[in-house]
């Protein structure tokens, strides 16, 4: 679920309510991931491994682009992936 976060009290809030949380920050189309489908897998290994009960992930980065695999993509799939409940 995607959230406008105007304070940051609105951040505090959002972030306490998961038992675990991820900050995934990006550099833009300049840098894409030279093998996608393997930084997928291994984030996703990394939080299952890691994780423990709900879990929140925030990423600053641009939109999931398929032709420039950044992390807005690496976002995507590992959402996908993942199988969220909102």
């Amino acid at each position: 679920m995607t959230q406008i976060l105007n304070e940051y009290s609105d951040l505090v809030r959002l972030v306490s309510r998961a038992s675990t949380s991820y900050l995934l920050l990006g550099s833009g189309v300049g840098l894409q991931y030279a093998n996608p489908d393997l930084a997928i897998s291994e984030t996703i290994r990394f939080i299952q491994q890691d994780a423990v009960g709900d879990i929140l992930i925030l990423f600053g980065g641009d939109h999931a682009d398929e032709s420039q695999p950044d992390l807005g993509f690496l976002i995507q799939e590992v959402k996908h992936q993942l199988t969220p409940r909102v």
